[in-house]
């Protein structure tokens, strides 16, 4: 027969393995715990720059098609002004033109000339239309901006002057129009001195057609 001591040995033992067990066996759990939290972790912040990403794109093309609506917005319009411009029998109406120029311009836009000074849009259109005896704008290029938000024109604005002398000049604007392809602004400069712009529009005109023919000869042609 084993003594008591004997027996106990492998009993101590055996409960010290279990002890040991137990102990590796939440240690263990404690460290899948963890891993869990910070995958977890990893996982949310991943879902948060989703989100953030996801919202950027989404901005960004609505950017881009408000951009593509207002390019498109502007073409159009300035095709259509362009077909009232040209219209000779609006023109015996000045204020029946310029209310359908003004459809396409917001309330308060301005018209700066770098010599004549800055106006109102419409005042300063009807004086470059209607306080000559009789005036033309034609465009010799344009181009517009890939946004839509800026138009540029190299154009020749020319006519009879309030003293009834014929005058041509040419100018350079640039205008400007907002998300809704609506004129803002318009910037207008002349290649000339100022009292050359002043006496073309309001004395004795022009010596020459814009190029460079003396009045005289082109009558006699």
């Amino acid at each position: 027969m084993r003594s008591r001591a004997t027996i106990t040995k492998p009993l101590v033992a055996g409960l010290g393995a279990l002890a040991t067990l137990g102990a590796l066996g939440a240690v263990s759990g404690c460290g899948d715990g963890e891993e869990r939290a910070r995958q977890e972790a990893a996982v949310a912040e991943l879902e948060h720059q989703l989100e953030n990403i996801t919202a950027e794109r989404d901005a960004l093309q609505d950017h881009v098609d408000a951009v593509l609506l207002r390019y498109v917005l502007v073409v159009k319009h300035d095709a259509e002004q362009e077909a009232l411009l040209a219209d000779d029998s609006l023109r015996a109406d000045p204020d029946a033109l310029l209310d359908e120029l003004s459809y396409y311009v917001i309330d308060g836009a301005r018209l700066h000339n770098e010599t004549l000074g800055s106006t109102s849009w419409r005042f300063g259109m009807r004086g470059t239309l209607f306080t000559t005896a009789e005036a033309t704008i034609d465009n010799v290029h344009s181009w517009i901006d890939p946004d839509g938000s800026t138009t540029g024109s190299l154009f020749v604005w020319s006519g009879t002057n309030a003293e009834d002398e014929p005058f041509a000049l040419a100018g350079v604007a640039i205008q400007f129009y907002n998300d809704d392809g609506l004129l803002t602004h318009t910037w207008v400069a002349h290649p000339y001195p100022d009292g050359f712009i002043w006496n073309a529009v309001q004395g004795s005109g022009t010596p020459t057609d814009i190029e460079g023919t003396p009045w005289e000869a082109t009558d006699s042609e």
